[in-house]
């Protein structure tokens, strides 16, 4: 899966390092935090993300949507 995203968005090979040290954990806890509120009787969680122009809000939210769909088969729009 990184291989491709990597190709796919023109990033450095370095990212594989970026994503295994912070990404990866960062979508198995937004997981986590669905599971415990799909325990509530909910069934969307909301995620928002900020940042100036530039410093990669749609990488993020791109990998973190094809992270989800390829793990845990979540759907994410």
């Amino acid at each position: 899966m990184l291989t491709g995203f990597i190709n796919k968005h023109c990033l450095p090979e370095t990212f594989v390092e970026t994503a295994e040290q912070w990404l990866i954990p960062l979508a198995n806890n937004l997981h986590r935090q669905y599971l415990l509120a799909k325990e509530q009787g909910k069934n969307t969680l909301f995620v928002g993300i900020n940042g100036c122009q530039g410093s990669g809000k749609s990488t993020l939210v791109d990998f973190l949507a094809n992270y989800l769909t390829e793990t845990y088969h979540q759907v994410v729009v």
